[in-house]
């Protein structure tokens, strides 16, 4: 990491950043570590937390349309809850 200060390749720093975080990620799957997909599901407690409601014409209610914060799961238990936006009642 002292290199970092005196390289003038920064293409090449993004590039080792990059193969470390896919390194990462493929650690975390590898022990179940796995993240959640919550756009276009129903919103569920137990997995999301709401931190606003939207009306959206094109989503039913109560259904997550976007999400702010991804959530994560180890094997089958919540470690983070998604922060997510709800569609409102029409």
């Amino acid at each position: 990491m002292k290199h970092i200060d005196s390289t003038n390749d920064i293409d090449s720093v993004k590039e080792g950043m990059g193969l470390i975080y896919d390194k990462f990620v493929k650690l975390l799957d590898e022990q179940g570590v796995k993240k959640m997909e919550s756009k276009g599901k129903s919103f569920d407690v137990n997995y999301h937390e709401a931190v606003m409601q939207q009306k959206a014409d094109n989503f039913p209610p109560h259904t997550v349309i976007d999400e702010l914060e991804c959530g994560y799961m180890y094997k089958d238990k919540v470690i983070r809850h998604a922060k997510v936006i709800v569609s409102e009642d029409n």
